[in-house]
């Protein structure tokens, strides 16, 4: 199916500082207020949000999509792993309780647990998603997933001595932390037999989930049970729209991760039960993003696109948020002068001058339920 492809420019202007605790800015991959607030004009202006739509982000992070959608007299839930990220989303909240309740709007809610398991802790129908998985550089070894690039100008501190101490530090080392496992291979996935046969019963005959086998990345296989939460033996629901980042609502119990479980694994799980509990025709924001592995160009948003498309979810529109712009300026003595500005971080520009392939856009899927049955 073809889509509109369009750039948006200032996008990267502003910030979060007055509008998230101190404390907040310590979260590794908080998005940019302005490309936030882009998306959320975007799907009013679409028709796809009005005042008292419910939007749920299943990596809720911080809860900044919660802060600018209840801003706005949205609903927002936010769904987030981390304990400590889900104390400093309810202290954002906070921060803005008493303006949201002089308006008359409802107070965001912030859920602690596995997204994997989503359809546990969010009930009924959904308007919209919006929300930023947690794409990361590929670390060789035991280590899993680096930590996300940073966004919004903000610096990380120094770096940690390993890779899982860099994890342990800016994202949490949960069970179930998508930046702690292996990277795995999307097209093997999506092509595995516990995706995509659907089944109530194990190879025994017995009742469960579906036990069956799939390739790990270094070509292991793995036995998927009957875990609880493990989709084949969830039923399906309904959601309008899926928006995600932060997370909501009281904690719920989540399962230690399959031995062998990889990045692609989990967030097919997720993106599943987001699209489960999602209204027909609703719609789906997620804000991807390149980055460099070897040297090379890892096409994340490609390979998230695949992923949801699989699932059920069709591209409306692919924005390219740009990240650089040329500026045009005029002087006393030289004329018209062309500037490049480039909203990316210090390590970023300084890896690029050594002669890594340039970035230069974040890409936002803008998507919606289609009628397909999810396999």
């Amino acid at each position: 199916m073809s889509h509109s492809v369009v750039e948006w420019h200032g996008c990267y202007e502003g910030s979060w500082r007055g509008y998230i605790t101190p404390e907040a800015f310590a979260h590794p991959a908080k998005m940019s207020r302005g490309l936030l607030r882009r998306i959320y004009d975007e799907l009013f202006a679409m028709g796809a949000l009005k005042r008292g739509d419910l939007v749920v982000d299943p990596f809720g992070g911080i809860g900044t999509t919660a802060v600018e959608g209840a801003t706005r007299g949205l609903r927002v839930i936010v769904h987030e792993l981390e304990p400590k990220f889900v104390t400093l989303a309810q202290q954002n909240f906070d921060l803005h309780a008493r303006a949201w309740d002089a308006m008359g709007w409802t107070q965001p809610v912030a859920i602690q647990g596995d997204s994997r398991n989503l359809r546990q802790s969010i009930h009924g129908r959904f308007d919209a998603l919006v929300s930023s998985p947690p794409y990361a550089t590929i670390v060789t070894g035991a280590g899993g997933l680096n930590t996300k690039p940073a966004r919004d100008g903000q610096q990380g501190g120094r770096s940690p001595s390993s890779p899982s101490q860099a994890t342990d530090q800016r994202y949490g080392s949960s069970d179930g932390q998508l930046a702690r496992m292996a990277s795995g291979i999307v097209e093997a996935v999506i092509s595995s037999p516990p995706y995509n046969l659907p089944s109530s019963q194990d190879h025994n005959g017995s009742r469960g989930g579906t036990r069956m086998t799939t390739p790990s990345e270094t070509g292991a296989f793995v036995r998927y049970g009957n875990t609880p939460g493990q989709l084949e033996g969830l039923s399906h629901g309904d959601v309008e729209a899926v928006i995600t980042s932060p997370p909501y609502s009281e904690s719920i119990s989540y399962q230690r991760p399959v031995a062998g479980e990889t990045f692609w694994s989990a967030a097919l799980d997720i993106v599943r039960e987001s699209h489960a509990i999602m209204k027909p025709g609703g719609v789906a924001v997620w804000v991807v993003k390149k980055f460099v592995r070897r040297k090379q160009i890892v096409d994340f948003p490609g390979d998230w696109k695949k992923l949801c498309e699989y699932v059920g979810f069709e591209v409306v529109s692919e924005v390219r948020a740009m990240l650089v712009a040329e500026e045009v300026n005029d002087t006393l003595f030289e004329g018209e002068v062309t500037k490049r500005r480039e909203r990316k971080s210090f390590f970023r520009r300084l890896a690029e001058k050594r002669g890594c392939p340039p970035i230069d856009f974040e890409t936002v899927w803008i998507m919606k339920k289609g009628a397909r049955v999810v396999p």
